[in-house]
């Protein structure tokens, strides 16, 4: 193995072992209307379509639509590694790839590599293209990779025991599927003991291994899978890292490793919060503010909907602590300019809604939800789907098609509920 290799296997945790990056030697552009199916299905172009192109692009730009196709060399057969954003679509050696999917910084696809040349394809989204190209080393021990991209995990809090969901996504780098996995995970945190029995809890007990639900891998694919984070409590005062080591089990067999380590936050900070979806068993999130002085009664609260132009985080930081109210953030499965017209994202939003309200002792009876821009109109959608819901809806820089979404032909102060709107 390579230093290099060794190097990022130990920044990783032993997770997987990869090999310097590989350039492309040729770069072709298609410029046919049509799919380039032909060249797809045989795994290198092939028809007139195809036109030479300087690499990298210009601006690293590859305009909505248009196929890429790059040529890399390597010297053996194995797994190679594509890191892509920016993308529609990936293929290499007949193993497809979805779009990106528009998480912060860029997934890494797992394809077959043969001895000589490769071939890759990327469909453009006319967005900037990021790529890396790195083949599996050919002692790595393992057949999955536990990937940090695109990863929910919750916070934990302040001098509070952790039990919690969370989920990872796992790659199969190999050309068989795996079936009876599941993702075991446990705390190594370790109080320091000059605490214990002062600030820190006496009676405290060092994590355990616990797993998720068993699920199969399909070759050359990849899954989110589940694990169970449970942990004694953390202590901001000593700022330790919070680590969680994980394994990949297939049956009594340890087949990928990896690591995580959650945020500690006090119990007036900003939170992220998780849980399992009824609706497709996936784990979601959102972000609580709890009023300031933590009352035990029923409180009102404010859901702020997610929007495409600010992450969930950034939007929490938008709003400070009420002594009125909870602030509550959603997700709600990232948003696109037409959610408001899909309905798995809107039943997340309510779900996520209810959910929330159940753990943080709600009150139902005064429940209002605001949205920036595009998410106005989901919260508006929302609206229109039970009017008896909320106390009230806030709709900021966004003018929703009153009559279209609501079919309504009165003044807006006699629609149902009640509706603030502020344009900029």
């Amino acid at each position: 193995m390579s230093i290099f290799a060794a190097v990022l296997a130990t920044a990783l945790g032993q997770n997987i072992q990869l090999e310097r990056p590989v350039q492309p030697e040729k770069a072709l552009v298609w410029t046919s209307p049509a799919r380039p199916d032909a060249s797809l299905t045989a795994g290198m172009p092939s028809g007139e379509g195809w036109t030479e192109a300087e690499w990298p692009l210009e601006n690293n730009e590859l305009p909505l639509d248009h196929w890429l196709a790059l040529s890399v060399k390597v010297e053996r057969t194995g797994c190679l590694m594509l890191t892509c954003a920016g993308h529609q679509a990936l293929a290499c050696n007949q193993i497809n790839h979805p779009a990106d999917p528009g998480a912060i910084g860029a997934m890494t696809w797992p394809v077959p590599m043969k001895g000589g040349e490769n071939w890759i394809f990327i469909k453009g989204t006319g967005k900037r293209l990021m790529t890396s190209f790195r083949p599996v080393a050919a002692d790595n021990p393992f057949p999955v990779y536990v990937s940090q991209y695109d990863r929910a995990i919750p916070q934990a809090t302040d001098l509070t025991e952790t039990n919690a969901l969370g989920s990872m996504l796992v790659l199969n780098i190999t050309g068989e599927p795996i079936s009876d996995v599941n993702l075991w995970a446990r705390c190594t945190f370790e109080p320091n003991q000059k605490y214990v029995g002062r600030v820190y809890p006496e009676d405290w007990k060092p994590g355990e291994w616990t797993t998720g639900e068993t699920t199969s891998i399909p070759a050359w694919g990849f899954v989110k899978m589940e694990f169970k984070l449970k942990g004694p409590p953390p202590f901001k005062r000593d700022p330790q890292p919070y680590p969680f080591e994980l394994e990949v089990r297939n049956k009594e067999e340890v087949i990928g490793k990896g690591a995580v380590n959650l945020a500690v936050r006090e119990k007036s900070d900003r939170t992220w919060h998780t849980y399992k979806s009824e609706i497709d068993g996936s784990i979601q999130r959102w972000i609580h503010l709890p009023p300031a002085g933590n009352p035990d009664k029923p409180m009102p609260a404010l859901f702020v909907l997610p929007h495409i132009q600010q992450t969930p985080q950034n939007h929490a930081l938008g709003f400070e602590p009420s002594n009125d109210h909870h602030i509550i953030v959603c997700w709600g499965r990232r948003p696109s300019r037409e959610a408001y017209k899909q309905e798995l994202h809107l039943e997340s939003l309510l779900e996520t809604i209810r959910k929330a309200s159940q753990r943080h002792n709600v009150d139902p009876t005064r429940t209002g939800i605001l949205g920036f821009g595009d998410a106005g109109l989901c919260a508006f959608e929302l609206q229109k789907m039970h009017p008896n819901a909320f106390t009230g809806i806030g709709v900021v820089s966004c003018f929703p098609p009153i009559d279209q979404l609501t079919g309504a032909t009165t003044p807006l102060d006699q629609l149902p509920g009640r509706l603030a709107m502020v344009g900029f």
